[in-house]
């Protein structure tokens, strides 16, 4: 957390964004959930209302000014950091006598069955359905004055996972990419395919859901894509040989004989690709990385390049499929 860049609790970033901190630092959300006024005036939309601790409503109100409403609430995902302010939200335009915003989501109906029992009755404006979330469609275009936001799907970092291209070429990302640190992701493929997407938009800034301004918005993504095909590669290159015995020399003494003993077929489990792969870091930051190299291999698994075998009752070992 100390090495992060400050960010003020509101930023103007241009005349068309200002930036409300959602005040819920923390190791997964960094400085904290990242919500953003847009528009020229009013009304504005607002993306995400942080995870609902009571010091961002003042912020949002002083954001507003005394005149100023919201038409459109976008929540970009369904993780709870995202949406968790939008009762406190919506009480306090009520409170205001604002007018009732109109809620919006990419569909998900695991999830937003919390996400609509946590809003307060008649407080916003329901679908033609009568519905209190309207499901966002893929290209849907909100126009706010002389400001244009579009919807791009970007499934990966969760399935309902959106970001919101503007007018001038910039990019609201939500979680598929962040400030200072390298995104979590639910599934790997569909995310190198949203990150793909976003990279042949060519953007110019990047606004995320947590960290600083991205103003090197192609070369960012280039740069996420690159990383994760180096981790492949990685994995395809540690496959190719056996994870230990004297002539390979790696980190992990011991582990041939283990090997033979439990009758593996030469793979390399999770715990010692990790242990290769990140062999420089702590059991901490190894322990996360586990979780990428589970997400890798089972990508590869699904493309057909490799297979797993049970090595033990409790362990599997994964390998070429030639």
């Amino acid at each position: 957390m100390s090495n992060l860049t400050p960010i003020e609790p509101i930023t103007q970033i241009s005349h068309r964004i200002i930036r409300i901190l959602g005040q819920n630092p923390g190791r997964f959300t960094l400085q904290g959930t990242n919500t953003y006024l847009v528009g020229n005036s009013s009304p504005y939309v607002l993306i995400d209302t942080g995870e609902g601790k009571s010091a961002y409503l003042p912020l949002l109100i002083s954001s507003l000014g005394p005149e100023g409403s919201i038409s459109d609430i976008i929540i970009t995902h369904m993780h709870k950091d995202h949406w968790g302010g939008l009762a406190g939200v919506l009480g306090l335009l009520t409170k205001q006598g604002k007018p009732k915003p109109k809620i919006w989501k990419w569909k998900n109906p695991e999830t937003d069955a919390a996400i609509v029992k946590s809003v307060p009755e008649g407080s916003y404006e329901p679908s033609e359905g009568s519905e209190v979330i309207h499901f966002l469609a893929n290209n849907q275009i909100f126009t706010l004055g002389e400001t244009i936001l579009k919807v791009i799907h970007t499934p990966g970092h969760t399935e309902d996972s959106i970001c919101l291209q503007m007018d001038d070429g910039s990019i609201f990302t939500a979680d598929s990419v962040l400030g200072e640190s390298t995104a979590v992701f639910g599934h790997l493929r569909p995310y190198l395919d949203s990150l793909r997407q976003l990279s042949s938009l060519s953007p110019t800034s990047l606004y995320p859901g947590h960290g600083i301004v991205i103003l090197n918005g192609l070369k960012t993504l280039e740069d996420y894509i690159t990383h994760r095909q180096i981790r492949e590669d990685q994995i395809m290159s540690l496959l190719q040989r056996q994870p230990s015995g004297p002539e390979q020399g790696t980190r992990l003494p011991g582990a041939w004989e283990s090997k033979s003993k439990n009758k593996g077929e030469g793979g390399w489990s999770v715990e010692e690709l990790v242990l290769e792969m990140y062999a420089d870091v702590g059991f901490v930051l190894q322990n996360a990385a586990a979780r990428g190299v589970i997400l890798h291999l089972e990508k590869l698994l699904d493309e057909g390049k490799i297979k797993k075998h049970n090595r033990t009752k409790n362990e599997e070992e994964w390998v070429l499929a030639h």
